[in-house]
């Protein structure tokens, strides 16, 4: 046998055994802490519901949550990127553990690698982190962690998309984004247009026990248990003092000292929240039942999509309607409702294969009578973004008659509906849903291509600054990126996109 051929076989056996299932242990249950009714927030903040439109103040509210907690912060992501808004965001965390504040981190594991700053942070007395449906890869992850998704591609395919941060039992901030510094308008080549919901009140409880179900799942890992490092306690002395000096670098300075002020003094617009979240469960690999029946999240928007009466508005990056999703919009678009959808171009989308399946029913949604808009790269956003980056949309929205909204994780697309867990907030507020619209106004305009039908064919239009511009190709985007979108669009993928 090869020299070559002993190592690969070794390693298909090593990640066979790593590949084993989530680890059986004594688990610990862990729940949340209850409002304490001296803290100041409902006094401070008041009661009711904020939207987090802008990148940049999306970031200071967390950092400003943070820094203001006084018993608790739980924070529950699908990716949590260690960059300079991701690090700064762990050196709030650790100030407010040295404080006394209990921090619970839970992370899908899909992005985490073996990064050992958080099994350092993790050493903390006030800091537990755990993990969501683990790799039993650990070392070597740019190889081991392929062969390990062909090895046991039925459970690692299932992700928790979940997004919510729980301050003191009290404030929640949830929404579509992710820890990532494409998330807050820093990143130097792609920035999102996103949106969270800031609310204060009993809905924060909800999410509260909703992030309870989910740490105390059989799929959760304390990382403990699956990232070793020796000496540890040293490591992670000198992981908490980096971590700190990170904060005082220039750049971050900067960067702190540019972000928007006093930025929970804003006032709460009136309404009624709910949590809207998919059982843990959704990812088992055993329950091939759940195509026919959806998710929890998927059943409640469809209801609420189905009693609209005059608008509704869906706002979804990655859009691959089914043909019962058309069809409903389409008779609803008889009955005298406004369609309207927001999602990406090709151009803007950072999943090329995700632009395939909604490429491929494109021309069927619009002749159900629905009103696409499409993204364009060089859209202006909200907060700004560093010069030259590309912008892209990943805020997750459906607005119903002008007075409930969704906002969330759920995209329009099998993934959130059959694989992912997801989780959002139902709203009802007209206030809102007003604001919202003003916010969206120059995306369902301006900032992004209209595709129509000019005779048999698609036409792409776009008016600015005064000019109409039109296209009979994918608009903005190059000769290479519109053939990687045709090749990828014969890939047998549809189900998982």
């Amino acid at each position: 046998m090869s020299s070559l051929r002993w190592w690969l076989t070794s390693l298909s056996l090593l990640v066979a055994g790593a590949a084993t299932r989530v680890p059986r242990f004594a688990r610990e249950p862990s729940t949340r802490l209850p409002p304490r009714d001296d803290l100041p927030w409902r006094g401070r903040l008041g009661q009711g519901l904020r939207l987090l439109d802008d990148n940049k103040e999306a970031l200071a509210v967390r950092l400003a949550l943070i820094e203001a907690a006084q018993v608790s912060i739980d924070a529950q992501y699908y990716q949590w990127r260690v960059d300079t808004s991701g690090k700064l965001l762990l050196a709030a965390l650790l100030d407010a553990a040295e404080r006394g504040v209990r921090v619970r981190l839970l992370i899908d594991d899909i992005h985490t690698d073996d990064d050992p700053l958080i099994a350092r942070l993790n050493i903390h007395p006030n800091v537990n982190i755990r993990l969501f449906n683990p790799f039993g890869s650990r070392v070597l992850t740019p190889i081991t962690r392929p062969l390990e998704w062909l090895w046991d591609f039925s459970r690692a395919n299932h992700r928790m998309h979940n997004k919510a941060l729980v301050i003191d039992g009290e404030v929640v901030v949830l929404g579509g984004r992710n820890v990532g510094d494409e998330y807050f308008g820093l990143h130097p080549r792609r920035n999102f247009l996103d949106m969270d919901v800031l609310a204060v009140g009993a809905v924060a409880v909800e999410v509260g026990d909703a992030f309870d179900l989910f740490y105390n799942a059989q799929w959760a890992v304390p990382v403990s248990r699956l990232i070793t490092l020796k000496p540890l306690k040293i490591e992670a002395r000198l992981a908490f003092k980096k971590l700190h000096a990170f904060w005082d670098k220039p750049h971050c300075q900067a960067l702190l000292q540019s972000l928007p002020k006093r930025v929970l003094d804003k006032p709460l617009l009136p309404g009624q929240a709910q949590v809207l979240f998919d059982q843990p469960s959704k990812i088992h690999p055993l329950r091939r039942n759940r195509r026919r029946a959806g998710s929890r999240t998927a059943v409640a928007l469809a209801r609420l999509a189905r009693a609209t009466r005059h608008q509704l508005l869906v706002v979804s990056p990655y859009l691959v309607p089914s043909n019962e999703i058309i069809a409903l919009m389409g008779v609803l678009a008889g009955s005298g409702v406004r369609n309207q959808v927001l999602t990406n171009s090709l151009a803007a989308n950072d999943v090329v294969v995700a632009h395939t399946g909604y490429s491929a029913q494109r021309e069927a949604m619009l002749s159900a009578g629905i009103n696409l808009y499409e993204l364009a790269p060089d859209a202006l956003l909200p907060g700004g973004q560093e010069p030259g980056s590309q912008s892209g949309l990943h805020a997750k929205l459906i607005a119903y008659d002008r007075r409930q909204l969704y906002v969330g994780t759920f995209n329009l697309d099998p993934r959130s509906i059959f694989i992912n867990t997801e989780m959002g907030l139902l709203l009802d507020s007209p206030a809102l849903v007003a604001q919202l619209e003003g916010h969206l106004a120059p995306y369902l305009g301006s900032q992004s291509w209209q595709p129509q039908f000019s005779g048999s064919s698609l036409l792409w239009r776009r008016c600015r600054d005064g000019e109409l511009w039109t296209q009979s190709v994918e608009p903005q985007a190059s000769l290479w990126r519109r053939f990687w979108a045709r090749v990828l669009a014969w890939l047998p993928v549809r189900s998982q996109l």
